[in-house]
């Protein structure tokens, strides 16, 4: 870049920029300066005629300006009878437009016929002899040149070529932005700055967000669009397209929705018949109806989903994080937590009721809980879905909930109006308005947007009467609504699946619990869930139960307050929804509550005044469902010179075979890299609190061994993703065990490029006993966002495609691979070799079946890593010694 003298006459204000060394250079590439008639001090380029200049004396607009190479782009010789070089300068039209001048369109003059002046003639881009060229200089110039002109569509086309130079480059899709608003595009306009925010730096990211809210006016945010909106990318180029529906980033939704929060309230109207459309992998995919963003990535409101829609809403253009449903019945459970990662509320309402302030609480709740974007509907959308909407709107307005809530942001019948301005038809019925009016009085009266968390009784043992043990067959348990009943069978049952169940609310009523426990037999177990409040009741049902030997009676005895403060929390209760009915029910059951006794024929009874004494008693009814557990021994599926006296081996190998056994139907073989390291176990106990075991005992802390001295600081920086994990199950803190390899001294290889000291391979499932298969453990690590990383996967064999067991000789061969966490040019080829092979046969349910490969050489002799001096491998670069 190099600046360019700008002559300004004193006398007649002509002005041009007039240098034979800066313009020499531009003209060269397009015209052989030799063959000029004149010296070449004579090149230069017209900014302001001595006309133009004669009526801008006092406003001269080239005064006091600097002109650069940069603001002077040639894009090739133009004319017919004359020859000149056209030249686009839009910084010069944009002053001349500023001192109320028309656009000029610049050249150079090369040739010219005698007695002709060089203005005689046209010098716009339609005389170009030849298209100009396409980069990025001259492509930028002439969008921006058409953009001056007005010509919005030309400047959005040439926009477009440029953006697919480069799809990383911000400014070309500014530019894309600037004409698609203009041309009212605003779908365009709204992803061509987005594009260009998510690689621009300041200021470009500031005026892309400006411009970004504006579009946002009259679009939905993100990369939805709708049919009438397709055509607006139809013609993009390759590549431009897709790089335009790509995800925002979660930065970009931030600053989206922060300015959206400060902005005034939408206006945009969405008919109900028009589907948001999406792209997921490379298809067109439809949106449920009447989807709509309230906050934008936030909370959204729609139909009911499909099965189909569900990868869509889990999708990174959308990012939905929970489901609130307000149908009467729930959405199928397998739809969306496991697989895309969805949690889900059900409040359920019957069509065309209002909600009750209890239910609006819990539906505000799950909104401020969720962590991520909340999706809420019922059947079409409007009526009930509308009604909770309303109700955000009216406690919060199009914002996120604030850290600490005041008093309400609108009166019901402004956001009713809000409502309806952008989704018209929301909140169908007078009876769903009142809640509204009902909601509003409740929160200006001092009351809170969320329901209140009871304060639970403090941590007190149970008081047992009689023999209250593992031999019981039958639990009957006794309480008022909202007691922890249904938390207590559920646990029983988790941790033992020995237990049958059968619960009033949820099965069928009386008439299913009198049938389960008259099909009581010899053997079985059955917890019965129901208030059983009278003696009389009770016998009956020990009256029905001929061949339970050993019945107790579990009194969960928590104050009428409590109970009615946890019945509200309870969003999807069958028979007691959240509202006044939990309280009129919890005071007719207080009246009739007679405690359980052992005269009743019960063999004992536990009355439960905590969560802690309730979770004691599940314990001691399902005591084998706790505790350590080692990991099984694994057997060398051949012994290739390694295994000692004591080890396992395979049948295989004794009968010195080594075929190449068929994979049973419908499974598949899972071959990883057996790392060399402790063996090492994370789970949780009964409070939640999480324990570190090394094969047959527990770890107190990284004192335990030297190798260790490190695991505390581990596993406080991997603390959460941990009880994540492990804590999934609410009712069985145990239930899960991380297994994996403790990997900080050397034992017999020598590592010096692992991710993390600790790697994971198997997860178990104390209750349904079993293993997981690789699968379930990579989505609940995944390899892309956990920082709990798993050992590698070598091969997978399916059964499907006819595949077998590897022989002898092909595991011989694959012991001998380089480890993947040792890096080649700090070891030898002989260094860099794994210790052995795990192979896992597995469904897709469970492991059915494990065994290992180990290379001969691995442990010669005594030469034990516990007889040397104690060493340490090494992480790879970048990775935390946490």
């Amino acid at each position: 870049m190099s600046a360019i003298r700008l002559l300004v006459d004193d006398k007649s204000g002509y002005s041009a920029l007039w240098d034979e060394v800066a313009l020499a250079p531009l003209v060269a590439p397009h015209f052989d300066v030799e063959k000029l008639p004149t010296a070449r001090q004579s090149l230069h380029i017209t900014l302001l005629t001595k006309t133009e200049a004669e009526s801008h004396k006092r406003d001269h607009p080239f005064r006091r300006v600097t002109f650069t190479s940069d603001d002077v782009v040639p894009l090739g010789v133009g004319g017919d009878k004359a020859t000149f070089l056209v030249v686009l300068c839009n910084k010069a039209n944009l002053l001349r437009r500023k001192a109320g001048l028309p656009l000029k369109d610049f050249h150079v003059s090369l040739l010219t016929p005698s007695h002709a002046s060089p203005e005689d003639f046209p010098h716009g881009l339609s005389t170009l002899r030849a298209p100009p060229p396409a980069t990025p200089l001259a492509l930028d110039a002439l969008s921006y040149h058409h953009f001056l002109s007005g010509d919005f569509f030309a400047s959005r086309s040439t926009a477009a070529e440029y953006c697919a130079l480069d799809l990383t480059q911000s400014k070309s899709f500014i530019r894309l932005g600037d004409a698609a608003l203009r041309l009212s595009q605003h779908k365009l306009a709204l992803l061509a700055y987005g594009r260009a925010w998510q690689f621009g730096e300041e200021p470009v990211r500031a005026y892309a967000l400006r411009q970004l809210l504006r579009a946002g006016r009259d679009t939905e945010w993100g990369t939805t669009y709708l049919a009438r909106e397709a055509a607006q990318l139809d013609d993009m180029p390759d590549g431009v397209r897709d790089a335009l529906l790509e995800p925002w980033s979660d930065e970009l939704k931030e600053q989206v929705l922060e300015a959206y929060e400060q902005g005034p309230p939408p206006e945009l109207c969405i008919e109900a018949r028009e589907l948001q459309r999406l792209r997921l992998d490379g298809e067109e995919q439809k949106l449920m109806r009447n989807f709509r963003w309230i906050v934008p990535f936030h909370l959204a409101v729609s139909s009911i989903p499909r099965e189909g829609d569900i990868p869509l809403l889990a999708s990174p253009a959308l990012g939905i994080r929970h489901i609130v449903s307000l149908t009467e019945q729930a959405l199928p459970s397998g739809w969306s937590e496991r697989q895309y990662g969805i949690t889900s509320t059900h409040i359920p309402i019957d069509d065309r009721r209002p909600p009750t302030i209890a239910q609006i609480q819990l539906f505000l709740l799950a909104v401020r809980n969720a962590e991520g974007p909340v999706l809420v509907h019922c059947a079409g959308g409007k009526g009930r879905a509308g009604t909770m909407v309303a109700a955000y709107l009216v406690a919060f307005g199009f914002a996120r909930p604030p850290a600490r809530w005041t008093f309400p942001a609108s009166s019901p019948s402004q956001a009713l109006q809000d409502l309806r301005r952008i989704r018209p038809q929301s909140v169908e019925v007078g009876a769903q308005e009142d809640a509204l009016r009902a909601f509003y009085k409740h929160l200006s009266s001092g009351g809170q947007p969320y329901p209140a968390h009871p304060a639970e009784p403090p941590a007190s043992l149970a008081q047992v009467d009689g023999h209250v043990g593992p031999d019981a067959d039958l639990v009957v348990l006794v309480g008022l609504p909202g007691s922890g009943k249904s938390f207590f069978r559920r646990a029983l049952v988790a941790r033992d699946p020995r237990w049958r169940s059968v619960s009033g609310d949820e099965d069928g009523g009386s008439s299913a619990v009198l049938a389960a426990v008259s099909s009581l037999r010899a053997g079985d177990k059955l917890v019965i869930d129901r208030c059983n409040a009278s003696s009389a009741d009770r016998k009956a049902l020990l009256d029905l139960a001929q061949h339970a030997k050993h019945a107790v009676a579990i009194f969960l005895d928590f104050p009428p307050d409590l109970c009615a403060q946890r019945a509200q929390l309870r969003s999807d209760h069958p028979t007691l929804p959240p509202g006044p009915r939990v309280l009129a029910a919890i005071k007719q059951f207080t009246r009739s509550l007679e405690p359980p006794q052992l005269r009743e024929g019960f063999a004992g009874v536990a009355v439960i005044k905590s969560l802690e004494a309730s979770g004691e008693v599940v314990r001691c009814l399902s005591p084998s469902a706790s505790g350590l557990l080692k990991f099984p021994r694994t057997p060398h599926l051949y012994n290739l010179g390694s295994a000692t006296p004591d080890d396992l081996v395979s049948s295989l190998d004794r009968a010195n075979l080594a075929p190449q056994r068929p994979l049973p139907p419908g499974t598949h073989l899972v071959l990883t890299e057996k790392v060399d390291g402790a063996n090492l176990a994370f789970s949780l106990s009964s409070s939640r609190q999480l324990l570190v075991q090394n094969r047959s005992h527990y770890l107190s802390g990284s004192g335990a061994h030297a190798q260790f001295r490190a695991l505390d600081r581990w596993m406080e920086e991997h603390a959460v993703e941990l009880q994540e994990l492990l804590g999934r199950d609410e009712h069985f803190p145990e239930r899960f065990i991380l297994y994996g390899e403790w990997m900080a001294a050397t034992h017999s290889v020598a590592y010096n490029a692992l991710p993390s000291l600790f790697l994971a391979y198997d997860l178990y499932d104390r209750t349904l006993s079993r293993f997981v298969p690789r699968t379930t453990l990579e989505a609940l690590l995944p390899p892309e966002t956990s920082q709990i990383p798993l050992v590698p996967v070598l091969q997978v064999r399916e059964a499907a495609r006819g595949e077998s067991w590897p022989c002898k000789e092909e595991l011989e061969s694959l012991v001998q691979g380089p480890s993947a966490f040792i890096r080649a040019e700090q070891a030898t080829e002989r260094e860099r070799r794994m210790e052995g092979v795990y192979l896992k046969l597995e469904d897709e349910e469970k492991v059915l079946e494990r065994t290992k490969v180990v290379r001969g050489d691995f442990i010669a002799g005594n030469e034990h890593w516990t007889k040397a001096a104690l060493r340490y491998n090494s992480l790879a670069v970048g990775a935390s010694e946490a």
